[in-house]
């Protein structure tokens, strides 16, 4: 009965609610940060963190994070407000003065419906803030004034299953995307850099390896004798090798090609307006930088809706295969050239009409398959740091060279349309199942849920029947 329930405000609940100190940034050791990129769709990542020299900035030890500690990012525009449990902590880490700890010091409540009961107060700590454009603060008073609502210790538990396992299968499902991801790119990277059927090819028919290829051929050696190899993809590939000035050792028969090659036709994006006028008169989802890793793994997007002209979005409009690469931004450790191949699956999730930012730009292919190994390629140099080649400085800002990037940048293509078609009907499945939208779905549940479950409206019953029918 919601009568049992009783409220309680942080301050009572909490042993510390405290902000980071400000660290002494090192390279490596020392003490993971938690900073404010860290904390996002109610998830702590730290791929963003970065390190402290405790030897330089001492950390006081109620500073060190802990699991169940409920972390708030407590400055800035757009970052204010967001919320994130630590489910476990494998290393000494802390966070920044931007992030505030609330620690739980009361045993009648649980740890977990502590976690979900602030992420349930998340729209209204955004409204806390205080200070100028730009210099927005949250003070852990405010915080602390906060006031939850607490039922009994097996409700809390119950609550706090319901909504974790729809949080479980949403991590099982970002793992999965992760394999995916990784199963499409290594594929790329077998067929289309080292040449792997090739080689297997020229073993099998005793032809000579190339020297800079002699390494790559034990490893196929081995595949080769224990069965792992694909023999019948290997079909459609040659069993020799010819040497080019442009890239060295390619497979026989094939054409170095710049990437321009790939493309129909390219074209800047657009910003729009933020309302409606005479000239603006369509609504479109504009794609940024930022909104990329979101949409390539199946996340929901904060992609803006803005008025755009017809004529331009007429020419700018996202197809799918299409490819969306970053050309203006960047930073000192991340130059510009982030990309997205473009699905069905992320159209229909941001509502169909969908084009580029003005800082980023349309790549229209000839064919879908050339759209797909183009993705597979500027995504492949990106993570091996070639985008740094393609950077021009400006006033601050890093800018690609696009012109020059599409007439230098070379790959290696088979003449045969049969190669890219077997590799199309491979990866593009991964893509596809990639960019599905389940997770959106199970996360628009679970933030339907949250707010009924915490404040009493749901009963566990029905809350438990939604979550299975959404996961089956």
């Amino acid at each position: 009965m919601v009568s049992e329930w009783v409220e309680k405000s942080l301050v009572d609940l909490c042993s510390i609610i405290k902000r980071g100190i400000g660290p002494k940034y090192i390279e490596e050791g020392g003490v993971l940060v938690i900073n404010q990129r860290c904390i996002r769709d109610q998830r702590v990542s730290l791929s963003e963190a970065r390190r402290n020299d405790p030897e330089k900035k001492k950390i006081p030890e109620d500073r060190y994070v802990q699991p169940g500690d409920v972390l708030i990012n407590s400055t800035g525009v757009g970052t204010l407000g967001r919320v994130a449990q630590i489910k476990d902590v494998k290393n000494p880490t802390t966070v920044d003065s931007h992030v505030t700890i609330a620690r739980l010091n009361d045993k009648s409540v649980d740890s977990t419906f502590f976690g979900w009961s602030i992420k349930y107060l998340q729209p209204v700590i955004e409204e806390l803030g205080e200070g100028s454009t730009g210099q927005t603060e949250l003070s852990r008073h405010r915080i602390g004034e906060l006031n939850i609502n607490i039922p009994p210790i097996p409700e809390q538990k119950a609550i706090a299953h319901v909504l974790g396992s729809l949080d479980d299968k949403i991590e099982l499902n970002r793992r999965m995307n992760e394999t995916l991801e990784g199963m499409a790119q290594a594929l790329f990277k077998s067929w289309f850099v080292d040449f792997d059927p090739v080689i297997d090819n020229a073993l099998a028919a005793g032809n000579p390896i190339p020297e800079p290829l002699a390494q790559r051929a034990e490893t196929r050696r081995q595949a080769l004798a224990n069965g792992t190899a694909n023999r019948e993809s290997a079909q459609a590939f040659p069993a020799s090798f010819r040497f080019t000035e442009e890239l060295g050792w390619i497979p026989e028969g094939w054409e170095v090609k710049p990437f321009e090659s790939l493309l129909e036709k390219t074209i800047g994006g657009d910003w729009g307006k933020e309302n409606e006028d005479e000239k603006h008169s369509i609504p479109a989802v504009i794609i940024r930088g930022t909104d990329m890793p979101s949409l390539s793994s199946g996340n929901i997007s904060s992609a803006p809706t803005r008025w755009v002209e017809p004529k331009k979005f007429a020419s700018r409009e996202l197809k799918d295969a299409d490819i969306v690469i970053e050309i203006s931004g960047g930073s000192p450790k991340q130059p510009t050239g982030r990309s997205l191949f473009i699905t069905d699956n992320i159209l229909d999730r941001l509502g169909g009409k969908v084009e580029p930012a003005s800082f980023c730009r349309k790549f229209s292919p000839h064919n879908k398959e050339f759209g797909l190994l183009g993705a597979l390629h500027l995504k492949h140099i990106y993570d091996e740091g070639k985008m740094w080649e393609y950077q021009n400085q400006s006033t601050g800002i890093s800018n690609f060279q696009t012109k020059t990037f599409l007439s230098s940048e070379l790959l290696s293509l088979p003449e045969s349309p049969e190669v890219l078609a077997i590799f199309y009907a491979k990866v593009r499945p991964l893509i596809d199942k990639l960019t599905n939208n389940q997770q959106i779905h199970l996360a628009k549940l679970r933030d339907v849920l949250l707010p009924k479950l915490i404040s009493g409206e749901l009963r566990i019953p029905q809350a438990e029947k939604m979550v299975e029918e959404a996961i089956a």
